[in-house]
Order: structure tokens, then sequence, then C-alpha cells
């Protein structure tokens, strides 16, 4: 699931509305909303405070599910060691 279902389901789970999940992030319910329909990310200092919240990891609302097992040892998938060994004109570094 994309980053703003995955919010909504795991402050719902809480048990939490978005004005009490305002609330207790010291945010105004438009930003929360935002957040929510993916008009606005939230930083990373703020996503870490909205998992202690919720209980759950940056990996569950980001909806990475995948395993390390496909890393390499600079700790880049198969995809980023393709997509980076290129330049921005797609040309081999």
């Amino acid at each position: 699931m994309p980053f703003k279902e995955n919010l909504r389901h795991y402050r719902q789970k809480a048990g939490l509305t978005s004005k009490e999940m305002a609330s207790r992030l010291g945010i105004t319910s438009t930003t929360y909303w935002n957040y929510e329909n993916l008009a606005s990310e939230p930083k990373y200092a703020m996503l870490l405070e909205i998992c202690r919240i919720l209980g759950c990891s940056p990996n569950d609302l980001l909806g990475y599910t995948g395993s390390t097992d496909s890393m390499d040892s600079e700790g880049k998938t198969d995809t980023c060691t393709e997509t980076c060994a290129t330049d921005d004109l797609g040309k081999a570094r």
C-alpha cells in the first residue's frame, strides 16, 4: 500500500481521528490531512514521531516489505546499483 493508505490504516488501527493525531503531533489538522492525502510529505523527524505514536516502523508506513538479502555490500538494491551506475544522461560512470 502507498504511504497515505498505510498512514490512515495505522491511525485507524490505533483508534485515533486525524484531529487527534494532529494534536499529538503538534501540527494543524490541515497539515496532517495533507500527509494522509499526499499533498505533502512529513520530514524524517516527523515520520519518526508518527511511528512512535502509531506503534509502527517507518518501513511499515512507507510500505517497504523487501528483504535485505537483495542488497549489495553498500546497502543498495539491484535496481539502485543499476540506476546509480549511470549519470543523469544514462552514460556509464
